[in-house]
């Protein structure tokens, strides 16, 4: 090859170089200089860019966001579940909302209905806010409605909001252990499954054959070790296949994991034999003989306790009746309650009366006259209902103020008030009649 026209020699190859320096250069490296040269190995979470601090699920994220995500999640539903327990409270305790309960059962299905559908709309909706909120809240108040109309029904109510209350704690241990947990929960998936078919299909069951005292308290053991797993298992899942943005659906799936734990703590309240039953469950059994009528029919009757009678099988219950606590009907003559009738606390019906004769009373005679209240009328409360000669009859869709003291014959559909009793207005019938 001829190197004629290069103007420049080529370069000279040197022996190759040794890729490790001699000691006395390698040492002459200051520490400082070779940290720096480095660089950082981690920087502090607070100096990171905020696009990095975020993970695809909570877990992934830093600690400060994981930390927010959490405070959020929990400050929601907090405020459902005070929200619930103030509702229910409310409904529950309210004479008027159960008086209301009480006269139209079916409303109890608005409420229900409501809370599938703002469930739907809230997941479709969760993140765009301020409707996210909007029908997160529309459907805490329906659930709340609902359940405080379901205790309403319960006699012992404080055994009921006890049950919540150790609801609540349980519930937050478990939260709190499976938060600080390190272990993996994602294979209860196939257990929990199977145990909700199984609590179903042995629920049914329990509809046509009743069961015992031991077996339901077994059911409602099993209820709660279920739902405590899927405390769990829901908590575990939120924090390791959740991203923060979906705090809504983080707050609803432990608010209604939440709901499913006080009917399993609270066992013995749910079979049908123990709604308004009492302490021993057995209330419509005792009305029942108390009026001589069919157990069915006794199921249609809530009577609040303390209640007082004479006889009790010369009172006669056309249908649906409510009464408050310390209601008194002295029925030595027969006494006709119409149906879908409600008195107010302190109510007194006497069908009993003696004599102006001071001799007869010393022979004990007493008199007694009918009373009949119509269909849909209201008594209020401290109503006194006293017989006369000719009986006293009142007519139905009456309202009758409370404080009122009445006797004689009263048409349909009239308020009446005072003492001496006055018809003070007149009213349009109802759709019923």
């Amino acid at each position: 090859m001829s190197t004629e026209g290069y103007t420049q020699p080529p370069p000279g190859y040197a022996p190759p170089k040794d890729s490790k320096p001699d000691n006395k250069n390698y040492n002459s490296i200051s520490q400082n200089e070779e940290i720096q040269s480095a660089g950082p190995s981690q920087m502090p979470d607070g100096d990171l860019p905020d696009d990095f601090k975020y993970g695809a699920t909570i877990s992934e994220c830093v600690r400060e966001v994981r930390m927010a995500s959490v405070r959020k999640i929990y400050t929601i539903l907090t405020l459902q579940l005070l929200a619930t327990f103030a509702t229910g409270f409310w409904v529950s305790y309210s004479q008027s909302m159960q008086t209301f309960i009480l006269k139209h059962p079916n409303t109890l299905f608005v409420p229900i209905i409501g809370s599938f559908v703002t469930l739907g709309l809230t997941y479709w909706q969760r993140h765009k806010v301020p409707a996210n909120f909007a029908l997160l809240s529309s459907f805490t108040a329906c659930e709340a409605l609902a359940i405080g109309a379901v205790i309403s029904t319960f006699e012992n109510k404080t055994i009921v909001l006890q049950a919540l209350l150790c609801t609540a704690i349980v519930f937050i241990g478990l939260t709190a252990f499976t938060f600080q947990s390190k272990y993996d929960f994602s294979g209860l998936a196939p257990i929990l499954s199977v145990g909700i078919f199984g609590m179903i299909g042995f629920g049914l069951v329990g509809l046509f054959v009743p069961f015992s005292s031991t077996v339901s308290l077994v059911y409602g053991i099993i209820g709660v070790a279920l739902f405590s797993l899927y405390v769990v298992y829901d908590t575990h899942q939120i924090f390791n296949r959740l991203s923060p943005d979906e705090y809504i659906l983080a707050s609803i799936s432990l608010y209604l994991d939440f709901l499913n734990y006080p009917p399993f703590v609270y066992r013995e309240g749910i079979t049908p034999e123990k709604v308004f039953g009492g302490v021993d469950g057995k209330k419509y059994e005792v009305i029942a003989d108390l009026f001589d009528i069919p157990l069915e029919k006794a199921k249609q009757l809530a009577i609040e306790p303390p209640f007082y009678c004479d006889h009790g099988v010369f009172i006669e219950f056309k249908g649906s009746f409510y009464c408050n606590y310390n209601t008194t009907i002295l029925d030595c003559a027969k006494v006709s309650i119409g149906n879908r009738v409600s008195f107010g606390p302190n109510v007194s019906i006497y069908a009993a009366t003696h004599s102006v004769d001071v001799g007869e009373r010393l022979e004990d005679l007493e008199r007694a006259y009918p009373v009949e209240i119509g269909d849909d009328t209201w008594v209020g409360g401290s109503v006194n209902i006293i017989c006369s000669a000719k009986g006293t009859k009142i007519g139905r869709g009456c309202t009758i103020a409370a404080g009122t003291t009445l006797w004689g014959t009263f048409p349909d559909n009239v308020v009446i008030a005072g003492n001496p009793p006055k018809i003070i207005k007149h009213l349009e019938p109802s759709a019923n009649e």
